[in-house]
């Protein structure tokens, strides 16, 4: 079986290929076009990234981000009041601002090498990671959030898997832009990836205390560094 559909994006109609013939699959493919298995009793046999059991599974939501996948468009995270919460692309390069504080983290969003690699891998592998918010009704990059794997860290006896962390550039900051942020992505989280979310913060940072505390976070445990400096564990359930 094989089926064609059409999806819209920002007025524009793309084709996406679903399919369970293996030949149909690979020509698309080859030709760069969006393209879902549909998977029938043995499990996926194609290499195709996207693949569903059923047809009614793959609705608008699910092959706008088969397409955007497929076509390097960054995926639409969520949207508050006054933020879009997005993947970040090649052009946010010369948006990113390079700060005093930045840490190697945020470095890798303003080098293209490291940047191009974040976006294949990080978004391609795991379909989540640190997104950019950008002001809706100006269209400014105005800094990014999202979710860290932290690879099962043990911490006092707790096993730290997704940290939520954000940064809010400088000119833009005490606007609410960090607890607007992180909310909506706490929402996707839920609904998404899973709801168990930790925040680690240095004792010193009472502006990051205060904002996850907002957002319903709890103080988990604390822990000092080889350099004396004391962090807190904070996590919600």
């Amino acid at each position: 079986m094989t089926e064609e559909r059409f999806v819209a994006i920002e007025g524009v109609n793309y084709p996406v290929l679903i399919s369970d013939e293996y030949q149909a699959l690979q020509a698309a493919l080859a030709a760069g076009r969006a393209v879902v298995e549909l998977i029938m009793g043995s499990g996926p046999m194609s290499g195709v990234p996207f693949a569903v059991e059923r047809l009614e599974e793959a609705d608008g939501d699910y092959l706008e981000r088969v397409v955007r996948r497929a076509l390097n468009m960054p995926w639409i995270i969520g949207e508050t009041r006054r933020l879009m919460i997005r993947e970040f692309c090649m052009e946010d390069i010369k948006s990113v601002r390079k700060e005093p504080e930045d840490t190697e983290d945020d470095r890798i969003f303003y080098t293209a090498d490291k940047l191009e690699a974040y976006i294949k891998n990080q978004y391609g592998f795991y379909q989540y990671g640190i997104w950019a918010l950008v002001e809706k009704c100006s269209g400014t990059l105005v800094g990014m959030a999202g979710l860290t794997d932290k690879n099962g860290e043990e911490w006092d006896g707790e096993t730290v898997r997704l940290e939520l962390g954000y940064h809010i550039f400088e000119p833009y900051r005490r606007n609410g832009y960090g607890v607007e942020a992180c909310q909506k992505i706490l929402d996707y989280a839920d609904e998404n990836i899973c709801r168990k979310i930790w925040a680690e913060i240095e004792s010193g940072n009472l502006a990051s205390i205060s904002l996850i505390k907002k957002l319903g976070f709890k103080l988990v445990s604390q822990r000092y560094s080889e350099e004396g400096r004391c962090s807190f564990l904070y996590a919600r359930n």
